[in-house]
């Protein structure tokens, strides 16, 4: 056998004993945790001695290496009801549920079933699987239902405000005692809450979507850019527009260049934040123009925008997507009258 053979069979067994070490390593450090994972019958012989009656299995979930699963069961007998036990993984005798819980988002749940076919008609299912089930803690009570047709917040009123209005008084009238509704929308990361102690203060669909607006900044705020779009576009020029990069290649038309921070009790943008983008490698003293295109942002700010809504803060974002961005605060601007000596000061940060 060659000497290079010889080194070529060394390497190979080598890298296969490495393999073999690594293989007995993981198997000895999971084969315990694997092991000590409690089988299904534990859980069943808990349920019937604490409560009397037999149960399915829904599923089963692991949240990390070491952690103690969390089994979602359902009584055989009762299918409506779904509720969590939990076995230490370390010791099976240690064993918590939420059974009582269960029992009462059940008993609303019962009252909500009335109206469940009305919800499924207007485009509304549950949140991980078509069945509407209510969610529940030990504090609250609340429905997760997914929109088929879309949240529109930029031209949520009129668009979708009769439908989740009609939402609404739909569970009202079935007299569930929930804490929350949460709407959600594949399509979008946004989300919209329906909290129920506050909403019963609203006597029409008027108070409704006012109420609804104080909790929901997305809302105002795409009301205030259809509000400004024509001022906005008449000072933009090919060095800056209103909004982010992203958003206009992307066409995302959720993400407004107004962002309220602060809304009112009466649904009133109070404090905001202004995203523009500008030109590539312009945030340099040797732009002739920089000075000129803040003093018309800024002049563009006092018009239309203050003093009722307060600019906190003005971002400025390159167009290349570099990262590269300028913030302005509502104190830098209200402290250098002078634009120059601003702009000395962001780029001297």
């Amino acid at each position: 056998m060659s000497k290079t053979m010889k080194i070529i069979l060394s390497v190979v067994g080598l890298f296969v004993a490495l393999i073999a070490v690594s293989i007995g390593y993981l198997y000895f450090q999971f084969s315990p945790l694997m092991e000590n994972a409690p089988p299904d019958y534990v859980v069943k012989n808990y349920i019937e001695e604490k409560y009397g009656f037999e149960i399915d299995i829904i599923e089963t979930r692991t949240y990390g290496m070491g952690a103690s699963p969390e089994f979602i069961v359902s009584p055989e007998t009762d299918e409506d009801i779904r509720f969590n036990v939990i076995v230490d993984s370390s010791d099976h005798s240690v064993i918590e549920d939420d059974y009582s819980y269960a029992l009462e988002a059940d008993k609303e749940f019962q009252k909500l079933k009335t109206v469940i076919p009305v919800i499924e008609e207007m485009g509304f299912t549950g949140e991980e699987h078509p069945d509407i089930r209510l969610n529940y803690n030990y504090e609250s009570i609340s429905l997760i239902l997914m929109d088929h047709e879309g949240i529109n917040f930029k031209m949520f009123a009129p668009d979708g405000l009769d439908r989740y209005y009609a939402l609404y008084q739909l569970i009202v009238e079935s007299q569930a005692d929930l804490d929350n509704i949460v709407i959600a929308d594949e399509s979008s990361p946004y989300s919209l809450d329906l909290f129920m102690e506050p909403l019963a203060a609203a006597k029409n669909k008027e108070e409704f979507l006012t109420i609804l607006k104080t909790y929901h900044p997305l809302i105002v705020s795409h009301e205030l850019v259809r509000q400004l779009q024509d001022e906005a576009a008449a000072i933009e020029n090919e060095r800056f527009y209103f909004g982010n990069q992203f958003a206009k290649e992307h066409g995302d038309d959720e993400d407004p260049w107004l962002h309220c921070i602060e809304v009112s009790e009466t649904a009133e943008c109070t404090s905001a934040h202004i995203t523009i983008t500008y030109q590539e490698g312009g945030f340099t003293s040797s732009n002739l123009y920089f000075a000129e295109d803040l003093e018309t942002i800024f002049d563009f700010i006092s018009t239309h925008v203050e003093p009722e809504i307060r600019v906190e803060l003005l971002s400025l974002e390159a167009d290349d997507l570099s990262g590269d961005s300028l913030e302005i605060g509502y104190e830098d601007r209200m402290k250098y009258e002078n634009v120059n000596e601003l702009i000395a000061f962001l780029l001297n940060k």
